[in-house]
C-alpha cells in the first residue's frame, strides 16, 4: 500500500469515530428535547372543555320567571345551599369551612374552576332555579371584613354594575334530585376573567352563590379562603 492510500484510509478511519460521535450527540439531543417536551406536555393541566360542562357554557336556554300558582308555604323560608369543588367528570367535593375552589391555569395564562351546588330544602314540585356565581379578591392590606375592600369582580356592560362569572337557569334536566331529596348540579365550568379570584399570595379570595325558587324563595351562601 502506498504512503497516499495508506495516509487516506487514516483519514477515513479518524473520521469514522468522529462522525459516529456526531451522530450520538444528534440523538442525544432529540431525546432530551422530547425528554423536556413530554414532561411540560405532563405537568400542563388539561384544558376546559365546554363539552364537559353540565350546559355546554351555556347561555341557558331557559327563562326565569316567578310562578304565579305558588302557595305562601311554597314562598316562605330561604333556601339552604351547599357548594361544592368539582372536576368536569361528575365529581363533587363538599367545600369545608376556609375553601374555596380549586383554579386551574391554562397554557394561555388563563384561569378557570369547576363547581357544583346542592339544595338542600327544594321544592321538588317546582324545580326552575336561577343560580348565580361570583368570586371576589381582597388585598390582605385590607380590611376583609369591610364589604366595601372586596373587589366586586366582573363589571356589566355598563362597566359601573359587578356582574356574577356565571349565571345558570336550571331545572329538573339540569339539577338532578339525590337519594337524599336534595337537587343537585355538577360539573359547572367558570372561565376566571384576568385578576379575578387570582391566588396571589397578598389576597383573599370567596366565592358566593345566590340561589332563586320560581317560588321567590332566596338562598346564599358565602366561603371565605383562609
Amino acid at each position: 500500500m502506498d504512503r497516499a492510500k495508506s495516509s487516506g484510509w487514516r483519514r477515513a478511519e479518524s473520521g469514522a469515530p468522529a462522525t459516529a460521535l456526531t451522530t450520538v450527540l444528534t440523538v442525544l439531543t432529540v431525546l432530551t428535547v422530547l425528554t423536556v417536551l413530554t414532561a411540560c406536555v405532563e405537568e400542563d393541566e388539561p384544558a376546559a372543555s365546554c363539552l364537559d360542562d353540565v350546559e355546554g357554557c351555556g347561555p341557558s336556554e331557559l327563562v326565569f320567571a316567578l310562578d304565579p300558582s305558588c302557595t305562601p308555604a311554597e314562598v316562605s323560608g330561604t333556601l339552604e345551599l351547599v357548594a361544592g369543588d368539582g372536576d368536569g367528570e361528575g365529581g363533587f367535593k363538599t367545600l369545608a369551612a376556609g375553601a374555596v375552589p380549586t383554579t386551574h391555569s391554562g397554557s394561555q395564562g388563563g384561569q378557570h374552576l369547576w363547581t357544583g351546588l346542592q339544595i338542600h330544602n327544594p321544592n321538588l314540585d317546582k324545580p326552575l332555579h336561577r343560580i348565580s356565581w361570583h368570586f371576589q379578591n381582597c388585598s390582605l392590606a385590607d380590611d376583609c371584613s369591610v364589604e366595601t375592600n372586596w373587589d366586586p369582580g366582573s363589571w356589566g356592560p355598563d362597566g359601573e354594575t359587578p356582574e356574577p362569572e356565571r349565571t345558570m337557569v336550571a331545572d329538573a334536566s339540569i339539577l338532578r334530585e339525590t337519594d337524599a331529596g336534595w337537587l343537585e348540579v355538577k360539573d359547572v365550568l367558570v372561565f376566571l376573567m384576568f385578576g379575578v379570584f387570582e391566588p396571589y399570595p397578598d389576597t383573599q379570595r370567596r366565592m358566593w352563590v345566590r340561589v332563586e325558587d320560581s317560588c321567590g324563595r332566596v338562598g346564599s351562601v358565602v366561603y371565605v379562603e383562609e
